[in-house]
């Protein structure tokens, strides 16, 4: 099953191949070839989902797919305060049929500041 690659067609993939590879090395210097070719391939799929996310959202501004990988990243984000970051928390462990109720970012931050009000109110009653 040997297929015969011509110069031509190796250099090519080599300019192709190398600039993306040598970002992923210095993005990750201790990572084996192997662990970096993995995340080459993950962050190629992953730009073929944006690409193709973007073509469907027929000149409306990209669309932003709701996804569980996106929850804990926002959850564990070092740039995120602490109540935003309990937010997404709660978030991932919200029961599936909960999830299925889309509301808007700022009725879930509308809610989840009701919520801290209520904690705080609850405690502030204790003696």
């Amino acid at each position: 099953m040997s297929e015969t690659i011509t110069e031509e067609e190796l250099k090519e993939a080599i300019e192709v191949w190398a600039p993306k590879f040598n970002l992923i090395r210095e993005l990750w210097p201790g990572a084996s070839i192997e662990e970096s070719l993995k995340l080459l391939s993950v962050i190629e799929d992953r730009a073929g989902e944006i690409k193709e996310e973007k073509k469907s959202s027929m000149g409306f501004g990209p669309y932003v797919k709701d996804s569980e990988t996106e929850r804990k990243v926002q959850a564990n984000s070092p740039f995120n305060d602490g109540w935003t970051k309990q937010l997404y928390k709660e978030q991932l462990n919200e029961p599936p049929e909960k999830k299925d109720k889309k509301l808007s970012h700022s009725e879930e931050v509308r809610q989840f500041d009701l919520k801290q009000k209520k904690k705080t109110n609850k405690n502030n009653r204790e003696f």
